[in-house]
């Protein structure tokens, strides 16, 4: 009988800036998933299907990350899209994740968002045979009753926070004060 491999969920997103909602739905996998021992967040280098790039730098970003989780060996920062050639397609990542790591199974986290437009990932069909998927709720969008797919799981319990770090960061150029949406208040200074 072969041994189960450990698993790792994998929470990739722009986290720009990582905030109380990212925290709340991390923990909230952990807690909720039997069998996930940790939690990786993957920064994204840039999104091919955002035509923006984001507001703060990827070190920046990986460095509030790293703040935020750092007396919490459940979590860890991945810094691996700093080291991949563009465009950083998700499967391109955790393919570079599973061949680096084999010794665990990686589970990817996705919000209802990407899911329900998940046909125009690169790669798709691959990406959901390849790896399971932990599917999340955002506002604004509808989780369907079923995933259609045996290796995607719909989290319709996991927790529906109102907090985008778009308003993070534009509450900090109009001098507004969201400090308390994030996870550690005195690095809304460093925005």
């Amino acid at each position: 009988m072969e041994r189960m491999k450990p698993q790792i969920a994998l929470f990739a997103g722009s986290f720009d800036p990582i905030h109380i909602g990212h925290m709340a739905l991390a923990n909230y996998i952990l807690c909720h998933n039997k069998g996930i021992e940790q939690l990786w967040f993957v920064p994204t280098a840039q999104n091919p299907l955002k035509p923006r790039a984001t507001e703060l730098s990827f070190t920046r970003r990986c460095h509030l990350i790293e703040e935020v989780i750092a007396n919490d060996s459940r979590f860890s920062c991945c810094r691996i899209e700093e080291t991949l050639p563009a465009p950083h397609y998700t499967i391109y990542t955790l393919d570079k994740l599973r061949d680096h790591n084999p010794q665990y199974q990686f589970i990817l986290i996705m919000g209802a968002d990407n899911w329900l437009s998940i046909e125009h990932w690169y790669h798709w069909r691959e990406l959901i045979e390849q790896y399971p998927i932990l599917v999340y709720p955002r506002p604004g969008y509808t989780l369907p009753r079923e995933a259609g797919n045996s290796n995607v799981t719909l989290l319709h319990d996991a927790p529906l926070m109102e907090i985008s770090s778009s308003e993070i960061r534009s509450a900090r150029h109009k001098g507004e004060d969201l400090r308390y949406w994030m996870p550690r208040p005195e690095l809304f200074e460093l925005l």
